[in-house]
């Protein structure tokens, strides 16, 4: 991943997987109502809620390592804003 890459993007990215799976969902529901007698309709619903959750898991995890990061990085901030203050 680029350091270049902000968390909004990220976030925007997510929302936009999460409006596809849904939409995917709705249609899948629209197919069943519609009473095409398509018996594997469960089968992708399981694959989108597995699709669904891998992702979520992904991203969550690369979140989480920017975060420890930005976190590591303020706290060498602190500690260099500190040292100098106390020389002062």
């Amino acid at each position: 991943m680029q350091k270049t890459t902000n968390k909004s993007e990220i976030y925007e990215a997510l929302y936009g997987l999460h409006s596809g799976i849904q939409q995917f969902l709705n249609s899948l529901d629209f197919l069943e109502r519609a009473g095409l007698g398509m018996a594997f309709l469960n089968g992708y619903r399981l694959l989108a809620g597995q699709i669904h959750s891998g992702i979520n898991r992904a991203i969550t995890e690369v979140l989480t390592e920017m975060e420890q990061s930005a976190l590591t990085e303020l706290e060498k901030e602190k500690s260099g804003m500190s040292s100098s203050t106390a020389q002062v």
